[in-house]
């Protein structure tokens, strides 16, 4: 096993430990955002040209300097799975045959009645991909894993996947209460959750409890933000470490997934480090269909509390709605409310292969605030995602530019 931040400089050929590493994009005023359009079926869109899209920066359209579709090849001979780029004016030299991807096993969100089901989909992923491809298998409680770059050394992560071990470990207690449930009490003081919990637990266990409902969810709370903060951070060094790389990177968190708090600013870190180095995150839900807490249905009508279900099962929903914010503020998906995990992943597996990479040059000085961009596509029936912006850092002029 090895750190991430060591998996990561070796993946990306980047500085040793202890070295500057640079970062994107760092005073340069070429600005690159790969572009993913569909048709409404979700199939890629091949052949178009740069005339074909039009893009903004905070609201200011921006000429199209540099352009690049790259897309899979024709099958023709053994070995020529890899994309080709189709290249219309400068652009970042070194791009790679294969494409490389992170698969983090969110053990720290992942209870062990999903950990199976989660595990076979990464192995059906693994065994889809093309030769040249490499790929990062890790755990977000330890930021430990392996690096292959062949289709032997993906035999290695396939041997890895069976001693993944699923970190969370439900409360079962009559009293519990779901992360989501636990900051709407406890952050944002709703009166109505409050009460339908103190409801609930009362059918559960009878009234006259230890502890009140707000302190349980204090505590349950405190949990849930402990959790989520270590994957984030897991993140944030995982991205830290692909800077200087060209080229897009797709990290695929797969996961029961993390109520979203804007007071934890992991969130914003994490969204930040992906913008800078031209990364997609996509959140693939190991809940599959059966959403939120699997003891609600029998349990609501066992109890006579039936009329607390429905909301008491759309706030579950908000079980997942960190995670699939990072997916969207990226560029990437969520793939959720479906049992076949391993179809969601080999569709992500696909995108990574055909995209569009679109570059603008921006007069503007890197002023630290976040500038929004915007990328649409001049034909009817078609789907576009890219990520929503990036932050224009601040950074040192290098030495003898005059600037």
């Amino acid at each position: 096993m090895c750190s991430i931040l060591a998996l990561v400089l070796a993946a990306y050929g980047l500085a040793a430990l202890g070295q500057p590493v640079p970062s994107f994009p760092a005073r340069a005023e070429r600005v690159v955002v790969d572009v993913v359009v569909t048709d409404r079926d979700g199939s890629p869109i091949l052949g178009l040209s740069p005339s074909d899209f039009e893009v903004s920066d905070d609201g200011e359209r921006q000429r199209i300097a540099s352009f690049e579709a790259v897309a899979p090849r024709p099958p023709r001979a053994a070995g020529s799975e890899g994309p080709v780029a189709q290249v219309h004016g400068p652009s970042p030299p070194g791009t790679a045959s294969g494409q490389s991807y992170v698969v983090a096993f969110d053990d720290v969100n992942i209870t062990p009645f999903k950990a199976g089901q989660a595990k076979a989909a990464i192995a059906s992923f693994l065994r889809s991909l093309a030769a040249d491809d490499r790929v990062l298998l890790l755990s977000t409680s330890t930021g430990e894993g392996l690096l292959a770059g062949s289709e032997a050394e993906r035999r290695d992560l396939l041997s890895m996947l069976p001693g993944l071990k699923a970190g969370h470990l439900p409360d079962s207690s009559p009293d519990r209460m779901s992360d989501y449930e636990a900051m709407l009490i406890d952050v944002l003081r709703d009166a109505d959750t409050q009460a339908r919990v103190a409801r609930r637990i009362s059918a559960r266990s009878g009234p006259g409890g230890s502890l009140s409902i707000t302190a349980l969810a204090a505590e349950a709370y405190l949990r849930a933000t402990g959790r989520i903060r270590d994957t984030l951070r897991t993140l944030g060094r995982l991205l830290s470490g692909m800077s200087g790389e060209p080229g897009r990177k797709s990290v695929i968190l797969v996961s029961e997934g993390f109520i979203l708090e804007p007071r934890i600013e992991e969130f914003r870190e994490v969204t930040q480090a992906a913008m800078r180095v031209n990364a997609v995150l996509y959140f693939v839900d190991a809940r599959q269909l059966n959403l939120g807490s699997a003891e609600y249905p029998a349990e609501f009508n066992a109890l006579g509390v039936a009329g607390d279900l429905a909301p008491s099962l759309a706030e579950e929903t908000g079980a997942t709605v960190g995670s699939e914010t990072l997916a969207t503020d990226t560029g990437g998906f969520s793939i959720r409310n479906t049992n076949d995990l391993a179809e969601g992943m080999r569709r992500i597996g696909a995108e990574a292969r055909t995209y569009y990479l679109l570059g603008y040059d921006t007069a503007k000085e890197p002023d630290g605030k976040f500038r929004k961009i915007r990328v649409k596509v001049g034909r009817k029936g078609v789907r576009v995602r890219a990520r929503k912006g990036y932050y224009a850092e601040r950074r040192p002029a290098p030495a003898g530019s005059g600037r």
